[in-house]
């Protein structure tokens, strides 16, 4: 394939397929009857995932690193999405100057008073008081899920000694009930221990692979996934406990409820995107 057919079917410039193969991106062999570059279907290929990811504005250098395979592409999309998120703050400031502008009616070019708002810009009063408010709420978030994580290891200490050898791990649906042995009470906080660490990943690789469009709520959706899973195993290891005291309540309405708030939630988050996108 020519450059000239490259430029059609990709509506590329020239420039930009020369620049791309001069910075090593990508490599076409040359016609040795004309000595004209001949692009093969995987040169093709590769500009389309170059010109992909340049559009999501990923560096040159990071695109020819994960070509290398020096750097993977989750921890590239990763960076860049937390690049992306400093210029959406960065914009989001621009912009509150702008309507701070306006709001003051402040259109006299002659008589702008610039430094008026480049203190407005340093102390960014809007933006930090913004970002402290989200940090607080993404703090208090993990503080609970850490607060009910270590109750449920103090719980499981404490009733332990207390136990019979086999307490409920499972039932169904037919009221059949599954006993395990007592050392399975200490699960339920492991379980929710390892969540905590692993559950970022899970949730941005879903998210990359179904809603790329949430990708800059990932923070936000792992806590509240964490959250619900860690009170969804406190109730379970609750019930295992306490069970055995006769003193049990119907788990399928815990579970329902819970489920129910955790969706409503993830729904409200659903709304503010929508609304920001407005």
């Amino acid at each position: 394939m020519t450059i000239k057919e490259v430029e059609e079917e990709l509506n590329v410039t020239r420039a930009n397929v020369r620049f791309y193969e001069k910075e090593g991106l990508l490599t076409a062999r040359r016609n040795p009857i004309n000595g004209y570059r001949d692009y093969s279907r995987e040169n093709i290929e590769t500009l389309k995932k170059i010109i992909f990811l340049r559009k999501l504005n990923v560096p040159i250098e990071e695109i020819k690193l994960v070509q290398l395979e020096k750097l993977s592409m989750e921890e590239m999309l990763h960076k860049q999405a937390d690049s992306l998120e400093a210029e959406i703050k960065q914009l989001e400031q621009s912009r509150w100057i702008c309507l701070e502008l306006v709001k003051n009616q402040d259109f006299d070019y002659a008589n702008l008073t610039v430094e008026r708002y480049e203190d407005a810009v340093d102390k960014s009063g809007y933006m930090i008081f913004r970002d402290t408010i989200s940090n607080l709420a993404a703090m208090k978030g993990k503080i609970a899920i850490w607060s009910i994580i270590i109750f449920s290891f103090i719980l499981a200490f404490i009733s332990y000694p207390l136990l019979p050898e086999g307490i409920v791990v499972w039932w169904n649906n037919i009221g059949k009930i599954v006993y395990g042995d007592k050392l399975l009470v200490f699960i339920f906080p492991v379980i929710a221990s390892m969540l905590v660490f692993t559950a970022r990943s899970w949730v941005w690789n879903f998210l990359y692979r179904n809603m790329p469009y949430y990708m800059l709520k990932v923070d936000a959706i792992t806590t509240i996934v964490c959250l619900y899973l860690s009170i969804l195993l406190l109730t379970s290891q609750l019930y295992a406990i306490f069970y055995h005291n006769w003193i049990s309540w119907p788990i399928e309405s815990s579970v329902i409820v819970e489920t129910l708030i955790f969706l409503f939630i993830l729904l409200v988050i659903a709304y503010k995107k929508k609304k920001e996108e407005r």
